[in-house]
């Protein structure tokens, strides 16, 4: 039976729609996500527990829910390369996890669920610019709090650096060395670089302030 113009339109709208599935699921989208998380991903099925960074602002968690939910699967059974980060969403009652390929040489990213490598999902040009501008701050973030720390110091910091967790505070009025006043930024969003060293247990880490309207150090947390 020869078909319309109307009817061949219809099932290629359809065609477009099945072969367009998200990777959105009901859990993220009807639950508040509380923070998100990264970490550098070191094999497929698992996710580092090592954090590079932790976010928690509402307009960054935004970013990082749409790029999900805006996700296209690829067709068929893929055989990748170890992710560049595992990104968990954590939820009031549990965690969402997935692989994350994101590079500054690919304009579109790509994630998979870590309880299914055999699928992935192609982000946006748009999400993938987003996500990889938010990663980039973190490492800017690292190279600032670096170079406040004193260099006596450096030699006790274990573990790369490069690699300290990146994550946010609301300042209301933590003691910070040097003491100095800083009611100006009572109840604004701070971010913290903390970097592990061989005298946390005395001592604690090396907690960096910044303020990342300015991109200026505001000041350390006491070590005691």
């Amino acid at each position: 039976m020869k078909k319309s113009p109307l009817m061949m339109c219809i099932i290629m709208l359809f065609g477009l729609v099945v072969g367009c599935e998200r990777a959105g699921n009901e859990e993220i989208d009807e639950q508040v996500v509380q923070r998100v998380s990264i970490a550098k991903s070191l094999a497929h099925g698992s996710v580092n527990p090592a954090l590079l960074a932790e976010y928690t602002n509402e307009q960054t968690i935004e970013k990082f829910t749409n790029a999900e939910k805006t996700a296209n699967k690829i067709q068929g059974i893929l055989n990748t390369s170890t992710p560049n980060f595992d990104m968990t969403f954590i939820l009031k009652d549990e965690k969402k996890s997935f692989h994350l390929w994101l590079s500054e040489k690919s304009e579109l990213g790509m994630i998979m669920k870590v309880n299914d490598t055999s699928t992935g999902y192609s982000l946006t040009k748009e999400s993938t610019a987003e996500l990889l501008k938010i990663i980039n701050e973190s490492v800017q973030f690292r190279t600032i709090a670096w170079a406040a720390v004193e260099e006596s110091q450096k030699p006790h910091v274990t573990g790369n650096w490069e690699e300290a967790l990146v994550s946010t505070i609301i300042f209301t009025d933590q003691w910070l060395i040097p003491n100095k006043d800083l009611s100006k930024f009572k109840n604004q969003e701070l971010v913290t670089v903390n970097f592990s060293t061989d005298q946390d247990g005395l001592l604690g880490p090396i907690v960096v302030v910044i303020n990342p309207v300015t991109n200026e150090v505001v000041g350390f947390y006491p070590r005691y």
